[in-house]
């Protein structure tokens, strides 16, 4: 690797810990906020200042880019995935530790291995099967599902994951096209509308934790960072991919997992217990065995660019 190579690695690498350090960051700040204002109103705003920003931003990149809307339903099924694994995550996190909560969605990975051959007729190493199976171990060792006694909410960063896993399908059916700014704010849009009709028919159930009112100056302060560091961490992503591989990536999104771990312990005092460290370590495991698994396949294939990884920030 020559020099100039060797920085660029580093800068890329240097680039995915800034991202999913702040996507840590994003998920303390809903975790804060969680108590003052439903999980689905915090999705909303975040996707209202989202979509006004993006939406600006796309405009002065090139106007003429609101004047299409490519492949418009495969826009909004991105848009909807990610606005129920956002709303989904952020009612689970006004219950649950951080650091559970992100356990338990990091089956995501996993997920998408397992979608890849179902929808999209991938190959997958045999050893990515072990994977699965070890990950879902580590997912009921931190549930610890008890029929009598079951946290139900523990299921919601499960919605998370699946839907998470479902828009980087939908991201590899669209890989290629459209510019990537101007297909953010289409994205951001689809979310914009679904997010509202989740957050509407919470209120409507009459549950008081989803209960939608005016927001306060400082949740909306809280809302608009939350935006900021999911839109600026998602920036930083693409400019790591720039410079390494996907696949050189995906380790990396393990930062997120132990920014959670010390964030909530920091900041909420939930240091996690033994059962959901051994969870946690049981699906790392298997995420990283999915990696190493990717790895080898492409080397055998000899593809220059494992850009079939994966990255499971919420964007």
């Amino acid at each position: 690797m020559s020099a100039e190579a060797h920085r660029r690695a580093m800068a890329g690498m240097a680039l995915a810990i800034g991202a999913y350090s702040l996507y840590s960051v994003g998920d303390a700040v809903v975790k804060g906020v969680a108590p003052f204002y439903p999980g689905t109103g915090i999705a909303l705003w975040r996707y209202i200042v989202s979509t006004l920003v993006l939406g600006v931003a796309s405009w002065r990149h090139d106007p003429r880019t609101f004047r299409s809307f490519p492949r418009p339903w495969l826009q909004i099924g991105r848009g909807g995935a990610v606005a129920v694994a956002t709303a989904a995550f952020f009612v689970a996190l006004g219950f649950l530790p951080l650091a559970e909560a992100t356990v338990i969605m990091y089956l995501s990975p996993i997920l998408i291995v397992f979608l890849s051959r179902l929808l999209l007729g991938e190959q997958v190493p045999r050893i990515a099967w072990v994977a699965t199976i070890l990950a879902f171990a580590g997912v009921v060792v931190v549930v610890r599902p008890d029929v009598g006694h079951m946290q139900w909410v523990a299921l919601l960063p499960l919605v998370t994951a699946f839907a998470m896993a479902s828009f980087v399908i939908m991201n590899r059916v669209a890989a290629g096209s459209g510019d990537i700014l101007h297909t953010q704010f289409l994205i951001s849009l689809s979310a914009l509308v679904v997010s509202s009709a989740i957050a509407l028919g919470g209120h409507l159930t009459g549950v008081e934790r989803l209960h939608l009112s005016l927001p306060s100056p400082l949740v909306l302060l809280g809302c608009a960072a939350v935006a900021f560091t999911a839109t600026s961490a998602h920036a930083l992503i693409i400019m790591a991919t720039d410079r390494i591989s996907a696949g050189q990536i995906a380790p990396f999104t393990y930062v997120q997992l132990l920014g959670a771990v010390v964030l909530g312990t920091l900041f909420f005092g939930d240091w996690p217990d033994g059962m959901t460290l051994l969870g946690a370590l049981l699906i790392v495991a298997a995420g990283l065995m999915t990696w190493q698994a990717q790895r080898r396949a492409l080397s055998r294939a000899h593809c220059g660019d494992d850009d079939g990884a994966s990255t499971i920030g919420l964007p």
